[in-house]
């Protein structure tokens, strides 16, 4: 599985805009350029994503089997609210993931 990209985070996710907005914010920066934007975002999501799976995948246990299943369907649908609900309530500090990322983030960007 470590050859797959598996994005649970879409790219059209409002999730990801805030996520984007905030890392921007912590770093100082604004962007007046649409593209210069996009670039950042498509990084967020990348490197977001890939923080997430990794924690996902280092679940005790059937643990990773059992949120991936989980998560597929709501994937495949595309379906934002229903993913951000399977990760709320199976990965019990989804929230902190969240600000984990961020303080990583802003940490390589001292």
């Amino acid at each position: 599985m470590t050859n797959l990209l598996i994005t649970p985070i879409y790219f059209h996710y409002i999730f990801l805009d805030k996520l984007t907005h905030d890392a921007a914010s912590h770093a100082s920066l604004e962007f007046s350029d649409s593209d210069k934007y996009q670039q950042f975002k498509i990084s967020i999501f990348l490197n977001f994503n890939r923080y997430l799976m990794n924690i996902i995948l280092s679940l005790e246990g059937d643990g990773s089997d059992k949120l991936l299943n989980l998560l597929i369907p709501v994937m495949e649908k595309a379906n934002e609210e229903e993913t951000l609900k399977v990760l709320n309530s199976n990965l019990v500090l989804f929230d902190k993931i969240r600000s984990e990322f961020l303080e990583i983030f802003n940490n390589l960007n001292k």
